[in-house]
């Protein structure tokens, strides 16, 4: 059985939620107001004609409240992946994607997402896959709004890049790995991910380890969505 060597890894989640950006419609978000009425009865107020608080009433001044709202036809992609799959009971290896695909479901079909949902705000809607590369949603993988997967799950080598001088940073407390190049930055590797990253880089993770950074490394890395995941070491050139 694995060693479970930090008391956070023991409680943490098995699943991990990737950060969800929407890819606005049209030009920008857009403006709603909110009316807050009947505030003197939901604060209590208490005057000299109504000592005991008022009753609801029409007869209130409203402030409206001006909001930014994400456009209807925006769309958004939605990535939950498993790192620490290897530490689930077998059952739940097999059915996690598709517990998640249902929860998912459930929540574009009766909850929506983000605030003010009782009122209709965070409704999605979704479609069935139209064609074999499509095929992976229903698998539980990586789908959008509209149905469709991410663009890595229909054609991941062309959203594979390599950065040829990347610089690795380690995180001392968390043991957590990434790669910084050109400006961009990768999601962090942690556990096994990063173990198996560490003897990857053979005599150079004694530096990194020294260090807590190591230059000029070539690394494989995948886009998805908004995130950009650390793959592994590139390979040499032949």
């Amino acid at each position: 059985p694995e060693e479970i060597k930090k008391a956070e890894d023991a409680s943490r989640g098995a699943l991990r939620f990737f950060d969800v950006v929407p890819e606005i419609a049209g030009k920008g978000l857009g403006v709603d107001i909110m009316n807050p009425h009947y505030g003197d009865y939901y604060q209590a107020k208490r005057t000299t004609a109504y000592p005991n608080g008022t009753t609801p009433h029409d007869a209130g001044s409203p402030v409206p409240v001006f909001f930014l709202v994400v456009p209807q036809g925006s769309k958004f992609i939605f990535v939950v992946d498993c790192p620490r799959e290897h530490r689930l009971p077998e059952a739940l290896r097999i059915r996690w994607r598709d517990m998640i695909r249902a929860a998912f479901t459930h929540a574009f079909d009766w909850l929506g997402f983000g605030a003010k949902t009782a009122v209709g705000y965070g409704a999605m809607a979704t479609h069935e896959p139209v064609s074999a590369a499509q095929a992976g949603v229903a698998r539980g993988q990586k789908f959008d709004v509209d149905g469709k997967p991410a663009a890595a799950s229909v054609s991941s080598q062309a959203q594979e890049a390599v950065w040829d001088k990347a610089t690795l940073s380690l995180n001392p407390g968390t043991g957590e790995i990434k790669a910084s190049f050109q400006g961009k930055s990768t999601a962090g590797l942690r556990g096994k991910e990063a173990d198996a990253l560490r003897d990857a880089l053979g005599d150079r993770a004694a530096r990194l380890k020294r260090d807590k950074q190591l230059k000029n490394v070539a690394v494989r890395v995948r886009f998805e969505g908004n995130m950009t995941l650390l793959l592994d070491l590139a390979a040499p050139e032949a």
